[in-house]
């Protein structure tokens, strides 16, 4: 994302404060989330880590999937695809 922004021009300075606004914005939530988290139900729990799991695997398909297919060797699928079952392994063995 920062090579795009250089190739379009922005200056280092605003890229570096964009970034840093994200962190302390994502630094921010995710201490209010843990806050949260211990009021929710089980069932709004699991509403919302099937919504992370979504846009997590929407986020890898539109952005990653791609690049790695146009950039990276034939087998790359596999690989994917065998690290994304060995990820669902470990969840279950960690239970």
């Amino acid at each position: 994302a920062s090579a795009g922004m250089r190739a379009a021009q922005r200056k280092i300075v605003w890229i570096l404060s964009l970034w840093g606004i994200i962190s302390v914005a994502t630094t921010a939530l995710t201490g209010v989330g843990f806050l949260l988290a211990g009021t929710l139900s089980m069932h709004a729990a699991l509403l919302l880590q099937a919504f992370g799991a979504g846009a997590l695997l929407s986020m890898v398909a539109e952005t990653l999937l791609p690049e790695a297919a146009h950039d990276g060797p034939r087998y790359s699928g596999l690989v994917v695809a065998l690290g994304f079952a060995a990820l669902l392994l470990l969840g279950v063995l960690a239970k």
